[in-house]
Parts: structure tokens; sequence; C-alpha cells
């Protein structure tokens, strides 16, 4: 059974002490007094004298922050008259309402528009610029042979022959791969007449890279010395070192001691003294010539102030662009010889060489291609304008 409480009207237990809902007590207690109810407290509402917000109270000392300021007398209007309207006003007032009251006009209609006029020139003309397109592709073909027995060699090539002249089968040389896949387009034919006048001769060949692209290029160039069933190319006639990291200090410590820079293994795992091409070459400058295949100035002058001093055999063959910068490393004797772009392929008479050249006949056609298409061009325009003013 449930009873209520005297306090809250909630609902107890009948032995309940305490009400679930007010915490009052619901039985009085023995010896106390009974339990009366609270009368509930009636709060006042502060008058406008006591309330913090009166404004009596919230502005009485806030007197003379302001200066005070006399305003201006306001203008005396005579009741119920209208300033007159002059002629100009009413006459913006009628177009306003007339406008505004006006039905929309009609679309405005169009006429037939006139046809562009074709982008593609007359035939005689079109067949003109098929022919000259088709001799670019020609002419490359045409004259690879014959610009080798024009080309006449400067010092550079002459040098670089020479030295290659002096190389054979008792000697080795250090082939460098520092270029990128950027750069293949006009260095990937000469370092292949390279290798094939190198490979000729029977020189044993020890590339490396000092750039991780690099790795790749050398790696693909040295392919076909490696032997069926043994990647590392270990034989008598090449061998793949790999990467040199380290930038400068990676030459100064080839120049010291290159097996300590590949880490005494080649670019496949080989043990350094398990490789016969290997033994005694325990330095660059050891190498009885070094050649440095290279697009980056950087990395040219890195090699010619960290190996030139201690190797008067260091080659380069760069390309075109980086070449003029070189010239006075050159000049002082500081490289062998200094070779760049196609005009390398006149000292490596190889059969892989020819590549260079017709690059260069690549490029001079379709610079007389393009010269003829827009001479051609400016004189069919100005021969249109023409007729077209008559």
């Amino acid at each position: 059974m449930m009873v209520p409480c005297p306090h809250c009207q909630g609902a107890n237990p009948k032995d309940a002490e305490r009400c679930a809902w007010c915490d009052a007590l619901l039985q009085p207690q023995t010896g106390a007094s009974p339990v009366t109810t609270p009368e509930p407290r009636t709060v006042e509402a502060p008058s406008d004298e006591d309330s913090i917000w009166s404004e009596q109270n919230l502005l009485a000392e806030l007197t003379g922050l302001l200066p005070s300021v006399e305003l201006p007398p306001l203008p005396i209007v005579s009741g119920g008259t209208v300033p007159p309207v002059d002629q100009d006003q009413g006459r913006d007032a009628d177009l306003l309402a007339e406008i505004a009251s006006a039905p929309p006009a009609p679309p405005r209609q169009r006429g037939p528009e006139a046809p562009l006029p074709s982008g593609k020139p007359a035939g005689a003309w079109y067949g003109l610029l098929i022919g000259l397109v088709l001799l670019a592709a020609l002419v490359p073909r045409l004259l690879e042979d014959r610009f080798p027995a024009a080309a006449q060699p400067g010092s550079g090539e002459r040098s670089l022959w020479t030295a290659l002249e002096e190389l054979s089968e008792e000697k080795r040389v250090v082939v460098a791969f520092d270029y990128g896949p950027a750069a293949s387009a006009e260095l990937a034919p000469l370092h292949r007449a390279l290798l094939a006048t190198l490979r000729g001769r029977s020189v044993p060949i020890i590339a490396l890279s000092t750039r991780p692209e690099g790795v790749a290029i050398a790696a693909s160039a040295m392919q076909p010395q490696s032997q069926a069933g043994n990647p590392d190319a270990d034989i008598q006639n090449g061998v793949l070192l790999g990467y040199l990291a380290g930038d400068a200090a990676g030459l100064r410590l080839a120049e010291t001691n290159l097996p300590a820079a590949f880490a005494y293994k080649t670019a496949s795992g080989t043990a350094w003294s398990d490789v016969p091409l290997l033994n005694g070459l325990n330095k660059l400058s050891d190498a009885d010539a070094v050649v440095l295949l290279t697009d980056d100035l950087h990395t040219a002058r890195r090699w010619i102030e960290q190996v030139g001093p201690w190797n008067d055999q260091l080659l380069l063959i760069t390309n075109a662009a980086i070449a003029p910068q070189l010239e006075p490393y050159a000049a002082s004797g500081q490289v062998a010889a200094l070779v760049a772009g196609a005009t390398a392929s006149a000292a490596l008479p190889a059969g892989e060489a020819q590549g260079g050249w017709s690059i260069a006949s690549g490029y001079l056609a379709f610079w007389a291609v393009s010269v003829l298409a827009m001479v051609l061009g400016l004189l069919h325009s100005g021969r249109r304008r023409r007729s077209e003013r008559r």
C-alpha cells in the first residue's frame, strides 16, 4: 500500500521513514515534535529604486564623459505645404511611369550567320606542306652518311680519339654514366658508340654512376657483356660496380679507397677480391682512363675537382647545353678531352656513332621545314588579304 507524502504528495511505501521524492520525514520520531509543513517563502521583486538596472543607479556617476554640444535648431516647415515640382521632374516621372507600364519588347530576330572560313589551305599549298613533312622524315636517312665525312673534328674530338687510340686490352677504363633519362636522346647514341669502340679494341670496362637514375642506364649498357647464367660482369672485359653515393665525399673516397666506396663488392653482390678485373684497382687513378658521360654541370665540376688532379686521362662527353661552361677546364688542361652533343660522333667511328648524326640531321630538317612553312603561310595569308580587299 502506498502512502502520499504530506509535503510533496509523492507516493511512498507505508513503512518508509523518508520520502523518496523530497527526503522529508514521513513518520514522526518518538519524543519529537510533530512535523509541521514549512510555509513557502515569497520573494519580493526588487523595486525600481533597488534594481541594478535602474537608470538612476547605473548612470548616477557617469557625468562629464562627453563635452556638451549645442544642437542646431530644427528647420521650421510650414504645415501642409508641398514643395513645387518643376517641369523636368514632372517629365522624368511621366517617362518612368511609361517605361514601367509598357509591355516587354519582342526579341530581335537574328539573320543567318555567315559560315566561318575554312582553316585548310588550298590544294596546292596543302600538297606542298605534306611534301615538306615527308622531306623532314627522309632527310636524316639520306644524309646520315654524308655528315661525318663533311665534319671537321675540333680539338676536343681529336683529343678523345687520341686517348682511345692508346687503349688496348691490357688497359682498364672507368666509365661513369652520370646522366638521366631526359638526356638519353643526346647522350645514349654517344655512350653506345663509346662502348662499341672500346669493345672493338677489347678494352675492359668498369661502369659506375654517382646518380641513382644512372645506375639503370649503366646496367642496360653493360648487359651485353654478361654471360648466360652469370648476371654479374665478373668477366675479363667488363664489370658493373653500381651506385657511388656521397657526391664529392664519395668521389674523394673512391680516389683513396675504391673498394671501400662500394662496400668491397660489385652491383650483384660479388666480392671485390673474386673479380679478376678488379685486382690492383684500389683507387680511380689506378685506371688508365676515366670517361664521364653527364648532362649536369655540377656533376661534371665535382669529377674535375675531385678526380682530375690525380688522373691525367679524364675524358668528358656532355650534352651541348653545359659544354660552353666547361670550356675553361679544357683550355687549362684539367681535362684531357671535352666533346659535346652530336659532334662527339666524329671522334667515335663505330657504327653506333651515326645515331648522333641522324639526330642532328633530324633537327636540321625540322628547322628547315618550320621556316619554310612559316614563310609559305605568310605569303598565303598576304595573298588572301589582298584578294578580300578587292
